[in-house]
C-alpha cells in the first residue's frame, strides 16, 4: 500500500522527470566509431550498468532484463550480438517491471538490429588478440521487394588466462589455462507490405569451455526459433504479435576441489540441464489526440530439467523437474499533460505458476518426493513526468515498483560435494522494490549536454546467494535479506573540444545499505555485494581526420564486497575485499576503401584486479581486426 500510495503522491506534484531522462540512447554511428570486442563490452563502458559472472547490474540494483527486437534474451545471447548488426541500444534505468516483467527490476537494455537494405550488405571479418585468440565471421543481408535476408557466421577460439591463484577455497584455483571455443549461426527472413511486416528468426549457438583445471569444463547449446509480425489496419493503430520456442542444453563436469593436485582434479560431479520455452506476446498501440494508449498479453511456458551424477560411477545424486507459467497483462499511456509536460504510465500484472516439480536428493529423506505447487502475483507500476522548463533544459522524476519471484532452483536446487554446498530454500520469499529518480538535463548553446540523475532504491526481502558457512566446504543458499536501500548520483556529459575532438564523461555514485536482516543482524549497516560506490568513464573521441578516428576511455571502479558479512583480510590471510582499479582503454579505426581495420588495446597499462569471486581480470589485451565489405 505505502508504495502504491508514493506513486500517487508523485503523480500528484507539480514537477517531475521524463521517462527519457532515465534513458541513454547508443547509435549505429558511435558503435562504428568505437568498434568494441562485443555488445556487453560496449555496455560495460556505460553509466551504472557492470556486467560480472553472469548477473547484471545498474545503480547498483541486480536484476536487468535484455530485450533484442522485442524478444527476453540471456546475457549470453546478448554478448553473441555483433556490433555491426546494431541498429540502437537502449539503456533504461530504474524499476522497468511495469513494463518488461520480473527479471527488469533494475532497468532495461533494450537493442534494435539493422533492417536488411535494397543495396546489400556483405562482410567478412578476422580478428586475433594478445591472448592467443581468433575468430572469423560472415555476414550479409539483402533485401528484395517485399522479401529480406540477413545472416552472419561465426567460430571464435578463446585461449585464457590463468585468472585465479590464490583463494580461501582450492575449488576456486584454475591450475591450467581456460579455453573457450564459440560457434554461432544467426538467420532472419522478412517480409513487408503495405501496413504489415512478418519476420522470422533462427539462431543457434554452441559454447565449449574449459574453466582452467583438467576436470572442470561446461558444454552449452541452445536453439531459438522466433517470428514477430506488425500490422496496422487503420493509421495509428498498431498491432503487434510475438512468438518463441527456446531449446537449451548443457553438460558440465566439476573436479573434487580439494585440492591442486591428485585427487583434488578428480571428477566429481556431472551437472546436466535441458529447459524448453515457449512465448507468445500480442499488443496493440493506439495513437489518441494527446498521446499513445498501449496494452500487451504475454504468455510464456518453461519446463526444464537439473540432474547431478557422482563421477566416477554415474550414479544419480540430484534430479529437478518442475515447469514455470507466467501469464501477464501490461497496459501504458504516454502523452502531453500540457505544452511542457509529458506523462508516462506504465502498469502489468503477473502471474506466475510453478507446477509438476519433482525433486530427487539422495542426501535427503525421503530421497524422492513432489513439490507443492507455487503460485505468485505482482502488480507493478511506473510513472515518469517530463517537464521542459526551456529548449534547452528539461526537470523531472519517476518512480515505479520491481518484483522479483525465486525460480524453482532457489527453491529446490540442491548440490554437495567435499569443497562446496548448495543448500535449497523453499521458504524463499520474491523480492519487491521501489525506485524513485529525479534528472535535471541541460544542452548549453554552444552544444555540450549535461545530465544529472539523484535515484533511491529500497528493496524488501531481498535475494542474494549467502555464504551461510566459510568452512571447507563452503555453504551457500540464497535466502532473504529483510531490507536494504540505495542512494545514489549519476552524471552524464559530452563537450566538443574543437574540429573532431570530444569529451564524454559518466559518473556513478551509489551507497548501499542492508537495513533490516532479522536472520543475521550484525549485517545490518553493511554495504552489498558487489556494488561499488564509485563508477566513472571518461572518454576522449577524435574523428573527421580523413578515413581514420580513434577514442580513448579512462575507467575507474571503487573498491566492493564480495559478500554481504563485509569480510575484509580471513584468519588465513586472504583479502576478502575487492580493491579499487582504473584502467586505460584505447581504439583505433581506420577505414580503407572496402576494408576496415581495427586496432585496440584494453587495460594499456596491465592493471591486474578482482573482476569476480577471487577472479582477477586477463590484464592487457591487445586486438586487431580487419573488417572487409564486399
Amino acid at each position: 500500500m505505502r508504495r502504491w500510495l508514493g506513486l500517487w503522491l508523485l503523480l500528484a506534484a507539480p514537477l517531475a522527470v521524463a521517462e527519457n531522462g532515465a534513458v541513454t540512447v547508443i547509435t549505429a554511428a558511435e558503435i562504428a566509431r568505437e568498434r568494441p570486442a562485443d555488445l556487453v563490452t560496449l555496455l560495460r563502458s556505460r553509466v551504472g550498468l557492470d556486467v560480472t559472472g553472469g548477473n547484471v547490474t545498474m545503480r547498483g540494483v541486480r536484476g536487468v532484463v535484455f530485450v533484442l527486437d522485442g524478444f527476453t534474451v540471456t546475457v549470453e545471447e546478448m554478448g553473441q550480438v555483433r556490433p555491426e548488426q546494431v541498429e540502437r541500444v537502449e539503456i533504461r534505468r530504474g524499476a522497468a517491471s511495469a513494463r518488461f516483467g520480473a527479471d527488469a527490476m533494475g532497468g532495461a537494455v533494450v537493442v534494435t538490429t539493422r533492417r536488411a537494405g535494397a543495396e546489400g550488405r556483405r562482410s567478412l571479418t578476422a580478428g586475433v588478440d594478445s591472448s592467443g585468440s581468433r575468430f572469423g565471421r560472415l555476414a550479409g543481408s539483402r533485401a528484395a521487394g517485399a522479401l529480406s535476408f540477413s545472416g552472419l557466421a561465426e567460430y571464435r577460439l578463446v585461449d585464457g588466462f590463468r585468472r585465479v591463484t590464490d583463494s580461501p577455497y582450492a575449488y576456486n584455483v584454475t591450475v591450467e589455462e581456460e579455453r573457450y571455443e564459440k560457434t554461432l549461426i544467426d538467420a532472419t527472413a522478412g517480409w513487408r507490405g503495405a501496413g504489415a511486416a512478418l519476420e522470422l528468426n533462427l539462431k543457434h549457438r554452441n559454447n565449449l569451455a574449459n574453466l582452467g583445471r583438467p576436470h572442470w569444463w561446461w558444454d552449452d547449446r541452445e536453439t531459438a526459433l522466433r517470428a514477430s509480425g506488425r500490422w496496422e489496419p487503420h493509421p495509428g493503430l498498431r498491432i503487434d504479435g510475438r512468438l518463441g520456442w527456446r531449446d537449451y542444453a548443457d553438460e558440465a563436469l566439476k573436479d573434487a576441489g580439494t585440492g591442486l593436485a591428485g585427487a583434488g582434479l578428480e571428477p566429481a560431479l556431472r551437472f546436466f540441464t535441458d529447459s524448453r520455452t515457449g512465448e507468445g506476446e500480442l499488443g496493440a498501440d493506439l495513437d489518441l489526440a494527446r498521446g499513445t494508449l498501449t496494452a500487451t498479453l504475454s504468455a510464456s511456458r518453461e519446463r526444464g530439467e537439473d540432474r547431478i551424477l557422482d563421477e566416477p560411477g554415474g550414479s544419480e545424486s540430484f534430479r529437478l523437474r518442475a515447469t514455470t507459467d507466467n501469464l501477464a497483462l501490461a497496459a501504458g499511456w504516454e502523452g502531453a499533460l500540457a505544452e511542457p509536460v509529458r506523462l508516462t504510465l506504465g502498469l502489468r500484472h503477473d502471474r506466475y505458476r510453478y507446477h509438476g516439480i519433482e525433486v530427487y536428493n539422495a542426501a535427503s529423506e525421503p530421497a524422492a518426493f513432489s513439490g507443492d505447487a507455487v503460485n505468485l502475483r505482482a502488480l507493478n507500476g511506473k510513472a515518469a513526468l517530463d517537464w521542459r522548463l526551456s529548449p534547452r533544459t528539461g526537470l523531472g522524476a519517476s518512480v515505479g515498483t520491481g518484483f522479483l519471484p525465486p525460480t524453482p532452483g532457489q527453491l529446490y536446487y540442491t548440490e554437495l560435494n567435499e569443497a562446496s554446498w548448495f543448500l535449497p530454500n523453499p521458504e524463499l520469499s520474491p523480492q519487491h522494490s521501489l525506485t524513485v529518480d529525479l534528472t535535471l538535463a541541460h544542452e548549453t548553446a554552444a552544444g555540450a549536454t549535461l545530465k544529472a540523475t539523484a535515484f533511491h532504491t529500497r528493496w524488501r526481502d531481498k535475494i542474494g546467494p549467502l555464504i551461510v558457512d566459510y568452512g571447507t566446504p563452503v555453504v551457500r543458499q540464497y535466502q532473504n535479506i529483510g531490507a536494504a536501500e540505495s542512494n545514489g548520483l549519476e552524471l552524464e556529459a559530452r563537450r566538443a573540444l574543437g574540429p573532431g575532438w570530444d569529451a564524454t564523461l559518466n559518473y556513478t555514485f551509489n551507497r548501499t545499505r542492508i537495513t533490516r536482516d532479522a536472520a543475521h543482524p550484525a549485517y545490518v549497516g553493511n554495504e552489498l555485494p558487489d556494488m561499488p560506490r564509485h563508477k566513472l568513464n571518461l572518454g576522449l573521441e577524435w574523428s573527421g581526420a580523413g578515413r581514420w578516428s580513434g577514442r580513448l576511455l579512462a575507467r575507474f571502479v571503487a573498491a566492493s564486497w564480495t559478500d554481504e558479512a563485509n569480510t575484509g583480510t580471513d584468519a588465513a590471510g586472504h583479502d576478502w575485499r575487492k580493491e579499487a582499479y582504473a584502467t586505460l582503454d584505447a581504439t583505433l579505426v581506420g577505414r580503407l576503401g572496402d576494408f576496415e581495420l581495427t586496432l585496440a588495446g584494453d587495460n594499456l597499462f596491465d592493471r591486474r584486479y578482482r573482476s569476480g569471486f577471487f577472479w582477477r581480470d586477463e590484464g592487457r589485451l591487445l586486438r586487431a581486426e580487419l573488417n572487409w565489405n564486399f
